[in-house]
């Protein structure tokens, strides 16, 4: 016949620790899943996307936060690189205005830099008249460029 090995208890106290490491294991497994399950389901947290939501009346570019998320007043200020022109995005008229000002300062330069996402202003230059058709004019700074144009 078949004969079956045979283990003796010397064996079997070898095999022991390896047998324990291996159930520790499991059982650390199964607690973390089942703490990530509760975790996961039941702490309440949940990640929710902004809604933005705009009245039809809503118009862009013109200093008057319609929507809820501000949407209608972002990206409505630039500066134009190549001719060194500040400009504003006109919501009325659908174009480009350069900003002109008498009193323009220092801290509507560091206002209008913090608006544009740059930390401050570097150097703020007077530039020549250009015969402009049209452009908006400001003489008072309010919280954005925007706001403070008439």
């Amino acid at each position: 016949g078949i004969s079956l090995p045979k283990f003796t208890w010397q064996e079997g106290r070898k095999r022991l620790p390896l047998i324990g490491c291996v159930l520790l294991l499991i059982v650390l497994v199964v607690a973390l899943i089942i703490l990530l399950y509760f975790w996961r389901g039941h702490t309440g947290i949940k990640y929710k996307e902004p809604v933005e939501s705009c009245p039809i009346h809503a118009v862009r570019c013109d200093g008057i936060v319609d929507c809820k998320l501000r949407s209608d007043e972002l990206g409505c200020v630039r500066f134009d690189w190549d001719k060194s022109l500040l400009k504003v995005y006109s919501g009325s008229s659908h174009q480009w205005l350069p900003i002109c000002s008498d009193s323009w300062n220092e801290s509507y330069s560091e206002k209008t830099c913090q608006q544009l996402g740059f930390v401050s202003a570097y150097r703020t230059t007077e530039v020549a008249h250009r015969n402009l058709a049209s452009s908006f004019s400001i003489s008072k700074y309010n919280s954005t460029l925007q706001e403070s144009l008439y």
